[in-house]
This record gives structure tokens, C-alpha cells and sequence, in this order.
């Protein structure tokens, strides 16, 4: 293994949560550009969070060259802080393993980190999203939580709820990160943008939505959880 002193560029982890995903997963590996970013320098690893899958998203991840970790403690957050603490890179990359978020284009994205010496990027789907990839209920639970999040917590975010953030790991030790569930997507923003200020950003991504596979999301439950958890966030409870 070379040093980070000896390292010319960082080492880039490719982080992602997945819960029965073996039909996605073949797609949304072989879409991250490993060999684009070796090739610049950068040195790669891909890391999947075995969420108590019940299929055989765990083999077809080894398979496909990525290192497994087991989480069996179902939940987006609590797969997510399960990777936090097993990814061994300098720079995070995230996205839902369902094919729904563009890995192809990351080298663009840690160019835009290291070019603004950014620590936190977050994703906004909205700016460039086909037509027909989100139904008009998201759309509109989206617009709900963006507004009482930039309201509640004085942020100017147009996509609350994107699950792709481009990050460097070191940023994780000044966020107070507490969710086991889907409000981990909300908080994390809130965390990054309120503690790091300006090198917290939010970039846009070009967004068609072909999943592969079924949606994990419960949009009633996990709008009502997540209204719970701005409540509490907001009074200071979460520790």
C-alpha cells in the first residue's frame, strides 16, 4: 500500500447502502469509473453496506470487486454510520445502490471539490431531471421537506432528500450525525452546511431516475419520522 505521503492524489471510496439489491447492483458498479480515476492518479475502492439483505446482494457485490460490510440493523441511517466508520478512503462518494444516481460523472464532481477546496457537496436532482423520474407525490413531499428544512434550520437547499454527497472523510468528525433511518439524508446536510458554512455546497446532477429494482422509500412513515426528527433536532435532543 503507498503512503498518503508518497500518494500523489487521494484515495476515493465509493460508499453505498443496499438492501436486496443483486439485480441493480452489476449495473451501478460497472458504472463508477474506476479506471478513469486510476488513471488520473486517484486510487479506488467500493464499498457496499450489506443492510440484512435477504437475497444475494452481499456475493454479487465480492463478486464485482467491491469490499462487503455488514450492517444488521435495518435502516438508511444506520447503514450509512456502519460505512462512515469502515470506508478507508479520503474522499466519500455515496448514492443509493438501485441505479438511480449518475457515479459515471464523479471525477467531475471531485474536481469541483478540490478545485473550490470544498469539505461537503451535496447533490441537487432537480436542476437537470427527466420527465418521468419522480411521480408528482415525491415532487411534491420534496418540496414539503426542502421548505421546512431551509426554514427550520436557515439553509438555501433545492434538494433536500439527494442521497449523493461528495465529501472528504476528515469532514465527519465535526457532524453530529444521530439518525438510524431516512432523516440521516436531512441531517447530514444540516450538519455539513451549518458547521462547515462556505465549503458545504450543493452542485447539480443530471438525474433519470432508471431504478433498478424496488423503492426502499415509505413515503408516509418516513415523511412522519423525519417531521419527529426535525422537531427534535431543532430543541437540541439529538446527541
Amino acid at each position: 500500500t503507498i503512503s498518503m505521503s508518497r500518494r500523489s492524489k487521494p484515495m476515493i471510496s465509493f460508499l453505498m447502502p443496499a438492501l436486496n439489491e443483486e439485480d441493480a447492483l452489476p449495473v451501478v458498479i460497472k458504472s463508477i469509473p474506476v479506471s478513469k480515476l486510476k488513471t488520473v492518479g486517484y486510487s479506488v475502492e467500493i464499498v457496499v453496506v450489506d443492510n440484512a439483505s435477504t437475497d444475494n446482494t452481499a456475493k454479487v457485490a465480492k463478486k464485482l470487486g467491491a469490499r462487503v460490510v455488514k450492517e444488521r440493523k435495518r435502516g438508511y441511517g444506520s447503514a450509512y454510520k456502519k460505512g462512515f466508520k469502515s470506508v478507508k478512503g479520503d474522499i466519500i462518494i455515496t448514492g443509493d445502490a438501485d441505479n438511480t444516481y449518475p457515479f459515471k460523472d464523479s471525477l467531475k464532481f471531485i474536481k469541483i471539490l478540490e478545485k473550490e477546496d470544498l469539505e461537503f457537496i451535496t447533490t441537487n436532482r432537480f436542476s437537470n431531471m427527466g420527465k418521468k423520474s419522480m411521480t408528482f407525490r415525491n415532487r411534491f413531499g420534496n418540496y414539503v421537506f426542502r421548505t421546512a428544512t431551509n426554514i427550520l434550520f436557515g439553509l438555501k437547499l433545492e434538494d433536500s432528500w439527494s442521497g449523493m454527497w461528495i465529501f472528504r472523510t476528515k469532514a465527519l468528525k465535526h457532524l453530529n450525525i444521530t439518525s438510524d433511518g431516512m432523516p440521516l439524508s436531512q441531517e447530514i446536510k444540516i450538519e455539513a452546511f451549518k458547521k462547515l458554512g462556505v465549503r458545504a455546497k450543493e452542485i447539480p446532477i443530471n438525474f433519470t431516475n432508471v431504478r433498478i429494482g424496488e423503492a426502499k422509500l415509505e413515503p408516509w412513515k418516513d415523511g412522519v419520522r423525519t417531521l419527529k426528527f426535525f422537531a427534535r433536532k431543532k430543541l437540541g435532543l439529538l446527541r
